[in-house]
């Protein structure tokens, strides 16, 4: 079945990794109806389970220190009064 999750967020220096499947796409990101930092996930819930790795990150952080060589999507910007967040997800 291809459906669409929801994953809770925090902005974290570390890489923020969420049980889910092999091909999920992180469609969007922003704030649910309870002002949660979130992403939406596109997933194939048909597919092996694999880990799902995203960064949240604040501007004028360093991303290379963070990301090192990964291979990784932006996805969005969330603005959170009086942070902007920017999310990122490592691709393969």
């Amino acid at each position: 079945m291809r459906t669409i999750y929801k994953y809770y967020i925090n902005p974290s220096v570390e890489v923020l990794t969420f049980d889910s499947y092999a091909c999920a796409k992180v469609i969007s990101c922003g704030k649910d109806a309870d002002e949660n930092l979130c992403i939406w996930v596109d997933v194939a819930t048909s597919m092996p389970a694999v880990p799902l790795k995203v960064y949240c990150v604040g501007t004028g952080w360093d991303l290379s220190s963070l990301f090192g060589d990964k291979n990784v999507n932006f996805v969005g910007t969330v603005v959170s009064e009086p942070y902007v967040w920017h999310v990122y997800q490592e691709v393969d």
